[in-house]
């Protein structure tokens, strides 16, 4: 078994305090996540309630956008595992299928938090010194800037947490949404002072140690992160997430050859608050410890039992470790979940998709595992045995149709792989970008653009304020649009993009001219909306054709196109 006597040095990733940072006061470990969100429902339900009658309480406001972004941290720390990730370069837009569980009641992030902008917003309104709404708002542009134009949502989410900050010099929770939003915007260096004074005024939470570690990190300074991990290990956390992410530290062996040469440096340069923990790090023999993500992984399932990445992690260890009877178990429980990112999953050993599939003949998640279509290069008629009866005995699964298509496109029977990919486009969706990444590019390739528009469509339906704005633009005209048109003009957008990544592949002139078509049309739904110009530019400099680009760029402009102003700037200094 893995030992247990290495020290107790924990990491995280800043991603997570994006959500979860100027929470306020952590709620205890001991409440589940489902608790907590009940909870926090109880709380909006009654301030949505009270408004009514009070619509001028600006506390209310207030609190109603602080517990609107409670619940979205919670939602997305613990549950974002219920979409399988990695679609591939350019299939963004498929990431963020969520599965319909009962048991997790669907939550539209963005949505979420432009309501609570509202009331946050509201809050500042109707009384401006309260430096809580502002940190709300911050939070908020944190959050946000994670799906939408990330460095005008970071620039803004700066100036509000700089906003409560002058009015509460000393604020520790404000300071440290400050650094997260800093760091975001590759600023480390002003990060590193918000931090160290964040933790200079509260050096009791655990959290502000695990950002101010990874901005250490991304500087290289490893030895101060881990001195920071050392000191939130001894403060303790409050998420799974947060644990996992700790454990996944002290499987990088790489971190310690980057401490090797800056040894002579460490007690000089430290912080002095550090110093204590640094000489913990340089007494430890290595920085790579199995026995510590072993450790984290079981706090994560602790505090939430249905986080399937922490038993994909104890299963991998206990392989390490030549115990394959408990890797089995933590595989096959991974699987029952059925939450985990499918690339994990994959990477199971071959003998453990076969017991999962064994013990799980029903379960998309073990269909997935059991074994990929078979490498190409055989008949087309040698589709697995158990696929094709997967199919006739589950004629509505997804997983299974798209696995038996994927089965037919490896062996160059494209006509048969795409009946299959259709079947699948009239099934509902699952939470499977890669699944939609590959069928958008089959219908790609094959030149059914009006498919790949649909693959798209399809999956944008309910991520309305999410994706509106990627290529659209926010422009106000663009907004007397119904949901359902921006939706399409942006799936013509993207399905344009898509062909201009061909030209470099195909004909460049029927590339071109497909690309064209699409992105016409999206002008033709939403003539208001700078974002077809913006991608007829870039379409004209990728081949080129700089003086076409640059008049396409200057209509986007005149229509309030951030980027395209910038692009004309740089072209006119070449000029």
């Amino acid at each position: 078994m893995i030992l247990r006597s290495a020290p107790l040095l924990p990491a995280l990733g800043v991603w997570v305090l994006l959500f979860c940072g100027c929470a306020g006061d952590p709620p205890p470990r001991t409440f589940s996540a489902a608790s907590q969100e009940r909870d926090l429902d109880s709380v909006i339900f009654r301030c949505r309630d009270e408004l009514v009658a009070t619509p001028d309480d600006a506390a209310l406001h207030a609190r109603l956008a602080r517990s609107l972004v409670d619940r979205v941290m919670l939602r997305e720390i613990n549950y974002r595992n219920l979409s399988w990730s990695d679609p591939g370069p350019y299939g963004a837009a498929l990431t963020d299928i969520t599965i319909p569980l009962d048991s997790f009641p669907r939550v539209s992030i963005p949505d979420t938090l432009r309501e609570a902008e509202s009331h946050a917003a509201r809050a500042v309104a109707l009384n401006p010194g309260d430096p809580d709404a502002k940190r709300t708002l911050g939070r908020i542009y944190l959050g946000l800037g994670q799906s939408g134009p990330s460095d005008t949502m970071f620039a803004k989410a700066t100036a509000q947490f700089e906003a409560a900050i002058a009015l509460e010099p000393r604020s520790a929770e404000s300071l440290y949404g400050l650094g997260c939003s800093l760091f975001r915007r590759n600023r480390p260096a002003d990060a590193l002072i918000a931090l160290n004074k964040s933790v200079s005024i509260d050096s009791s939470i655990g959290s502000v140690y695990l950002t101010l570690g990874e901005v250490y990190y991304d500087t290289v300074n490893i030895a101060f992160a881990y001195a920071c991990y050392e000191n939130a290990a001894r403060l303790g956390l409050t998420t799974a997430r947060e644990y996992l992410q700790l454990a996944y530290h002290y499987l990088d062996d790489a971190a310690e050859r980057r401490l090797l040469g800056r040894i002579a440096f460490l007690r000089r340069d430290a912080p002095a608050f550090l110093k204590p923990a640094i000489r913990a790090v340089l007494n430890a023999a290595s920085l790579y410890h199995p026995a510590i993500a072993m450790e984290f992984a079981s706090r994560a399932l602790e505090i939430d039992s249905t986080y399937a990445d922490a038993h994909i992690l104890k299963a991998r260890l206990y392989a390490e470790e030549g115990d394959t009877g408990s890797a089995r178990e933590e595989y096959l429980e991974a699987c029952r979940l059925g939450t985990a990112p499918f690339f994990s999953c994959v990477r199971f050993p071959p003998e453990i998709r076969e017991y999962a599939l064994g013990q799980l003949p029903d379960n998309d998640v073990s269909l997935a595992l059991f074994n990929r279509p078979p490498a190409p290069g055989g008949s087309a008629d040698a589709i697995p045995g158990w696929l094709t009866e997967a199919v006739r005995k589950r004629p509505g699964s997804a997983l299974a149709a798209y696995f038996l298509g994927e089965a037919y496109r490896d062996r160059g029977d494209t006509a048969r792989a795409i009946f299959w990919f259709d079947r699948v486009m009239s099934l509902p969706p699952i939470a499977f970008p890669q699944m939609y990444w590959t069928i958008e590019q089959t219908y790609l390739q094959s030149g059914l653009l009006p498919r790949v528009v649909l693959v798209f469509d399809r999956c944008l339906i309910g991520r309305e304020g999410n994706w509106m704005t990627t290529i659209l633009g926010d422009a106000p005209a663009t907004k007397r649009h119904a949901k359902k048109t921006l939706r399409l003009a942006e799936s013509y957008c993207a399905a344009g993009l898509q062909c201009s990544w061909m030209i470099l592949k195909g004909p460049p002139g029927y590339w071109k001219g497909e690309a064209m078509k699409q992105f016409n049309r999206a002008m033709e739904l939403v003539p208001e909306s700078p974002g077809p110009y913006v991608c007829l530019g870039e379409l004209y400099l990728d081949i080129g054709r700089t003086r076409e680009a640059l008049r396409y760029y200057r209509v986007a402009a005149s229509r309030g196109s951030q980027e395209a102003i910038a692009v004309l700037k740089r072209e006119g200094e070449k000029m």
